[in-house]
């Protein structure tokens, strides 16, 4: 494991555990009537989605410039494509609790795709 991936592995842990400890907070103490037993997983999917995806971006960073912003856009619209489907089959399925899936589904995918591109950009500045 190279030293670039693993400082997003470092920061990536701890975005996720500050997420649960805050996650945790607000719904024990101010929004007990939207908590959902699949919201930890949720959060779980999303930190091992985000490092997955890190890890193959390393290995493409070698490549050209061209070659590189190419895969990424296909990487980043595969993930979004894949989340959307997600979504839509959990929100059809359960149908009570839409809203606050929504709501956390999107502030985790907003957060990991903020912390990935902000990782990523410093180590395409360098090229």
């Amino acid at each position: 494991m190279n030293n670039s991936f693993f400082s997003f592995y470092k920061k990536s842990t701890l975005v996720t555990l500050v997420l649960f400890i805050l996650g945790w907070i607000v719904f024990r103490f101010l929004l007990k009537d939207f908590y959902h037993p699949f919201f930890p997983f949720l959060l779980l999917f999303f930190y091992l989605l985000s490092l997955t995806i890190q890890y193959f971006l390393y290995k493409i960073i070698k490549m050209s410039m061209l070659n590189f912003s190419t895969r990424f856009m296909a990487f980043t619209m595969s993930k979004m494509l894949v989340l959307l489907v997600l979504a839509l089959v959990y929100i059809l399925l359960n149908k009570e609790d839409a809203i606050a899936f929504i709501v956390v589904f999107f502030l985790l995918y907003v957060i990991y795709t903020a912390v990935e591109i902000h990782d990523i950009m410093k180590h395409t500045e360098k090229k």
